[in-house]
């Protein structure tokens, strides 16, 4: 009697223990790169409970560096970040929708919240700088706010 209550038991246990285990999950990653010093990674990791996180970046040994990196959590929360760095420095441009973020514009960084509508004032070397997101340091200037 003692023996088959244990064997019940142990089984229970192993079953309310099943919960707690791994929830799955998947990761994808590349990776590539030439004679000539061009390259190129990334990843992909999704958990079992819907967070997720990544990077992707290709550049080359002479030139300019392009990529991004993203988290999102279960919850909903996301931030994603574009950079670039080249002969004018790193630039990066966040998109987020976190709580307590607002949209402003530190060292030359876009920050583009879901949260906010103030703007920071750009410095000179955020309105000179020339990449793919000059576009939205135009825009932010436009309508900047002084704080």
């Amino acid at each position: 009697m003692i023996a088959q209550l244990t064997v019940v038991l142990a089984l229970a246990a192993l079953v309310i223990a099943g919960g707690y285990g791994g929830h799955g999950g998947t990761s994808k990653t590349y990776r590539k790169q030439d004679d000539y010093g061009h390259y190129g990674f990334g990843y992909d990791i999704v958990n079992g409970y819907g967070a997720a996180n990544g990077r992707h970046e290709s550049g080359s040994a002479y030139g300019p560096v392009h990529g991004s990196y993203y988290l999102a959590d279960a919850d909903g929360r996301h931030r994603r970040v574009h950079y670039v760095a080249d002969k004018l420095g790193f630039r990066a441009v966040i998109n987020t929708n976190e709580p307590g973020t607002k949209n402003s514009l530190p060292a030359a960084a876009p920050y583009h919240s879901a949260h906010g509508k103030a703007h920071a004032s750009p410095d000179s070397s955020a309105v000179s700088f020339r990449s793919r997101y000059r576009h939205l340091l135009v825009q932010a200037s436009r309508c900047t706010k002084t704080q």
